[in-house]
């Protein structure tokens, strides 16, 4: 996959890292708005191995990448594909599946492997952030909080 600057790089090369792939389009303002929780993300789990990644698969992209890091400033890779390319990744059919909607996320674990996929579904709704936190949280081993204890009056 092309990255920004136009340097080559895949996602191998994050390999042992649980891995959350964004595909979006750089003109989407859902897949904006996701992009600017996932740069606090990044700073919030770089130290617990994860690492935020994403991919731009509209036509237009290679001309709105210089604008979208202007104002949004990844603190992540973000690269550049095809929408074929993202179609075969995803496995993606429109006549079974129906359209493609984005931001799609995909969470890969260390070795690689797809643990889960969200695209356009209650997951993206107001608790995106705390959802996203829980994906990871669950991934890393990281118990959930006790539920506080129920004050009696």
């Amino acid at each position: 996959m092309q990255g920004s600057g136009g340097k080559q790089f895949r996602l191998s090369q994050y390999a042992g890292k649980v891995i959350v792939l964004a595909l979006m389009h750089t003109t989407c303002k859902h897949c904006q708005d996701l992009t600017r929780l996932l740069v606090p993300l990044q700073q919030d789990y770089a130290k617990r191995n994860v690492q935020v990644i994403e991919v731009a698969f509209n036509d237009d992209a290679p001309m709105t990448m210089g604008p979208f890091f202007e104002v949004f400033k990844p603190n992540f890779p973000v690269g550049l594909a095809n929408d074929a390319t993202i179609r075969n990744y995803l496995k993606w059919d429109d006549k079974k599946d129906g359209m493609l909607y984005v931001p799609r996320l995909v969470f890969i674990d260390p070795s690689g492997m797809i643990t889960s996929e969200h695209g356009e579904n209650e997951f993206f709704g107001p608790a995106v952030d705390k959802n996203i936190r829980s994906v990871l949280d669950k991934m890393l081993g990281k118990p959930a909080a006790p539920a506080a204890p129920v004050k009696k009056k």
